[in-house]
This record gives structure tokens, C-alpha cells and sequence, in this order.
């Protein structure tokens, strides 16, 4: 399964700082490879009706449509596209080429968010899995942010990190929205978001739960939005 789970601003170990900072204002087009925080299409068999980051209420409060909207801010004409890809988290020798190909080609800029879902027999190999994906990001791009765990692991959050001093890129913590924020970060049974027609309807069970919902859609978007 997919897994995950500012009007006030951060940096990437939580604390706030103003995000009002002048950008550059090129035109930029970012791709965010992630889960389903970054996607998930509609899935009956958890009671998910909608078509975008998991849990945020309508798409554009899931944390690629905020990271749009702040990017705007210094260039109108820039894009951010979500890509999700939580198959590869489980499977390293899926072709990359396959898989990204389409979705990369025209973009400057990629934000990794991925590892949630390698399951624990997989972690000793995710460190050498990520690199790959760098290095195949790198033929299109050398502007390649990544972050570490929306929910707290050790071993996944050090290859990110060695990945990330590795390949000299910028690395966004991100595990401190789960430990810290969870409350404010994490929506309730009963709430309201919205399906792919727009229509309300209850989160139901406790898989959806487990995502960030609008508030923690923006931590993760500023946070990223800090890095690049």
C-alpha cells in the first residue's frame, strides 16, 4: 500500500522562518516523483473518491499544487506535475525509462519524495536504488532536490541523506511534521474532502488517516519550496 503520512513557515527541522524571500524568477517546471502524498488515484477499497495528494481535501491544497502556487508567485508560468510512482518503492528493477521517461523530459527541476513504502526487506537496498534514480534524473537535470520520511525511519532517512551529500544536492526533512505535528497534521474520521467531480464525502477507515491532510500538505510544500 501507499503509505505517508504554511500559513506559518518552516525549515526543514521545523522550525519557522519567512518563505517570502525573493526567488528567482525564471520559469521553472518541476516534477515531484513520489506516493500518494504527491498522488493517488481514486481507490474504492480504502474509500478514496479523489485524484491527488492523499489526504488533502481538494487538489489544490495537496503540497505539489501549494508548491505551484508559491513558485507562481516569482513566475506565473511555472509548473509543478505530480508523477507517483509507489510501485518502484517496491520493485528497484522496474526501467526507469519506462516508468519516468515521459514525465521528465522538459523539466529543470525534480523533487524526489519517495520511501514510505519499501518494505523492511528492501531497505538495505534503497540506498543504491535512490542513486540510480539520481544519477537517471541527472541526465535531464542537475537541479534535483530530495526529502526524507513524512513518517520516521532511520535506515530510509540515512540513504537520503548520504544520497543527498552524495550527489551535492538539497535534502528536506521531513519526519518532524510527524513527530511534532501530528494533531494539527493528520485528519480525522468524518472529515470532509472532496471527489474528483467536486462532490463532498466523508474519510472513512483508517488508511487515509495516516496522510497529511491541507495543513501538512503545506508544511511539506514550503519546506521543499525552501530548498529550491
Amino acid at each position: 500500500f501507499p503509505v505517508a503520512m504554511l500559513l506559518s513557515v518552516v525549515c526543514c527541522a521545523g522550525c519557522e522562518q519567512s518563505v517570502d524571500k525573493k526567488k528567482d524568477s525564471d520559469e521553472h517546471h518541476v516534477l515531484c516523483l513520489g506516493n500518494s502524498i504527491t498522488r493517488h488515484t481514486p481507490y474504492d477499497a480504502v474509500n478514496w473518491y479523489s485524484d491527488h495528494g492523499m489526504a488533502a481535501s481538494k487538489p489544490e491544497n495537496d503540497y505539489c499544487h501549494v508548491l505551484q502556487s508559491l513558485m507562481r508567485k516569482d513566475n506565473e508560468n511555472t509548473t509543478v506535475t505530480p508523477c507517483a510512482i509507489p510501485n518502484w518503492e517496491r520493485d528497484f528493477s522496474l526501467d526507469l525509462d519506462e516508468l519516468i521517461g515521459h514525465y521528465i523530459k522538459g523539466k529543470d527541476i525534480v523533487v524526489i519524495r519517495l520511501g514510505e513504502n519499501v518494505p523492511a526487506e528492501k531497505e538495505p537496498l534503497f540506498d543504491e536504488a535512490l542513486s540510480k534514480l539520481i544519477e537517471y534524473c541527472k541526465q535531464y537535470t542537475d537541479r534535483i532536490v530530495i526529502t526524507g520520511q513524512y513518517w520516521p525511519s532511520a535506515r530510509k532517512e540515512k540513504a537520503v541523506k548520504e544520497n543527498a551529500e552524495k550527489y551535492g544536492i538539497p535534502y528536506v526533512r521531513l519526519d518532524w511534521i510527524w513527530t511534532e505535528h501530528q494533531e494539527e497534521c493528520c485528519p480525522k474520521e468524518g472529515e470532509i474532502i472532496y471527489d474528483t467531480q467536486g462532490k463532498p464525502y466523508p474519510i472513512v477507515g483508517e488508511f487515509i488517516i495516516t496522510h497529511p491532510n491541507d495543513k501538512g500538505m503545506e508544511y511539506i510544500a514550503k519546506a521543499i519550496y525552501e530548498k529550491i
